[in-house]
């Protein structure tokens, strides 16, 4: 046999498999050659005999063998080609934006490169959502100037600057998925538009740490407590943050109940061993309001006013709730009772 009757092309001439090394169908099978004896075999029988021992020659092993590298090599040079391309589509989408001359640069690459259309779709638009991702992950230096005087504005109490500066916090919310924007935006949002922060949550798409955290805050100042109560639930699902999170707004709904009625005093020792398992661990950014809790769950109104002025935010915004809550019951403890009247009899 000198050529493949399927592709034509010439075989080596000591090729002695059944099937092509070019297109790899199978060649045609030549009478065997007797070696002298009806007992006796050639090499190119299935199986020969040895004693007790069958020995198998497969040669469509060997040539399944010798396709499957050339299989494996074709496919490391097309990874490499895609290496090289992505390699392309992370230097253009560098600065998030892609020009005409890049794009012209991309297609011509993809063409020389061999690559498939649909394959370099697939790239492009992976390496452009990484990018995004990226960006969404960092605040750059302006957004970050910008986040840090709103913030300032909340901590002096200046409300009516921080009313007028609230629309850039919620385009940077909108924007950037980082915690620290997405933490004050919703504070401050529960704070100053409790009905809005509510609105947004129940319409919500996805879900968001801080804005079910914030709107267990929200609810509580609406005095809606069963819908409040079904956050906390929520929240269990997000087991990277810290349970202490958790324990400081069960010290909220706690003391929020106990003012409600006082003589339930169960819910504010309650609230005090909450506070306490919270205060073990919490998330940094939870600092001032756990310190505003503490200062809640105290008797001592010496002190709320010592620190109004620190403060002020949370008393007169975010926890405006269970402050009024607590107001109405010291007065309520402090007024004097009235008088049992008998009824006249006529």
């Amino acid at each position: 046999m000198k050529f493949c009757p399927t592709c034509g092309k010439e075989l080596p001439s000591d090729w002695q498999y059944p099937f092509c090394p070019f297109c790899g169908n199978k060649l045609p099978i030549l009478p065997e050659k007797n070696m002298g004896g009806s007992n006796s075999f050639s090499l190119g029988d299935a199986n020969a005999i040895a004693g007790d021992m069958k020995v198998t020659i497969d040669s469509h092993n060997t040539v399944t063998n010798i396709v499957n590298e050339r299989q494996k090599h074709w496919e490391e040079i097309h990874q490499e080609k895609l290496a090289q391309y992505k390699l392309l589509c992370e230097q253009v989408y560098e600065d998030s934006v892609m020009t005409s001359e890049e794009a012209r640069q991309l297609e011509s690459l993809r063409i020389t490169l061999g690559i498939d259309s649909a394959e370099a779709d697939q790239i492009r638009e992976q390496v452009r959502q990484l990018r995004l991702q990226h960006s969404q992950s960092q605040l750059n230096p302006v957004q970050r100037v910008s986040l840090q005087q709103i913030v300032s504005m909340a901590v002096n109490g200046k409300t009516d600057l921080l009313k007028h500066s609230f629309p850039r916090l919620e385009a940077m919310a909108e924007k950037y998925m980082v915690d620290e924007v997405q933490f004050n935006y919703y504070l401050i949002l529960a704070g100053l538009n409790p009905r809005k922060c509510v609105k947004l949550y129940e319409n919500r798409t996805n879900d968001n740490y801080w804005q079910s955290f914030w709107t267990y805050i929200a609810y509580q100042n609406l005095g809606e407590l069963d819908k409040a109560q079904l956050i906390m639930a929520e929240l269990e699902a997000f087991t990277d943050k810290p349970f202490g999170n958790m324990a400081l707004l069960a010290t909220v709904g706690s003391l929020y109940t106990y003012w409600e009625d006082m003589t339930q005093t169960d819910f504010f020792e309650q609230a005090r061993m909450f506070l306490e398992q919270g205060a073990d661990g919490f998330s940094d950014n939870l600092d001032r309001f756990a310190q505003a809790l503490m200062l809640l769950a105290e008797d001592n109104d010496d002190d709320l006013k010592q620190y109004q002025a620190d403060f002020s935010f949370y008393f007169d915004h975010v926890l405006s709730g269970l402050v009024y809550k607590r107001k109405m019951a010291n007065l309520y403890r402090i007024l004097p009772k009235m008088p049992k009247i008998e009824p006249l009899i006529m």
